[in-house]
């Protein structure tokens, strides 16, 4: 009696077990929370001028996943020092807002940050990041460096 028993109970366990997985992802796979922070940023621009560098970009308009991004609620701006090649921690220097009601165009629109904070002769290196209602950070931008002499800044975009 006690093997009929052992036998039903493993039956239903397996059983149940079938069931749960193919319940599991009605849709699909699900997907890591990762993958719903923003994408990176889209055509980032960087100028120099006496006063300091006046960066400029578009706003993604995706989610890593793909799919509209619904939830952007602004963007942080990284700098590092570059002192005999060797490049400093980054260090959150500035925390942009967006506001997406701005309109069916809104993630058309670009937004622009000017660093002030500068010196002349440094090399500074610059990443970008969206971040999402929940706080979460996006996909980086290219790394931007900038040799800053004013309107003559090299400015190179690194991999």
């Amino acid at each position: 009696m006690s093997i009929l028993r052992s036998d039903l109970v493993l039956r239903f366990l397996i059983l149940s077990g079938l069931i749960l997985l193919c319940s599991c992802g009605k849709y699909g796979s699900p997907l890591p929370p990762e993958d719903f922070r923003p994408a990176g940023v889209r055509d980032l621009r960087v100028e120099g001028d006496s006063q300091g560098l006046e960066f400029s970009w578009l706003p993604p308009a995706t989610k890593i996943a793909g799919g509209p991004l619904d939830d952007l609620d602004g963007f942080t701006l990284g700098r590092a020092v570059v002192i005999d090649g060797e490049r400093s921690k980054f260090r959150t220097i500035a925390k942009i807002g967006h506001n997406q009601k701005q309109g069916p165009d809104g993630l058309q629109r670009r937004v622009a940050y000017k660093d002030s904070d500068v010196k002349p002769g440094l090399i500074y290196d610059y990443i970008l990041h969206a971040f999402n209602k929940n706080g979460r950070k996006g996909l980086g931008s290219k790394v931007a460096r900038i040799k800053f002499r004013g309107r003559s800044s090299d400015i190179e975009v690194l991999n």
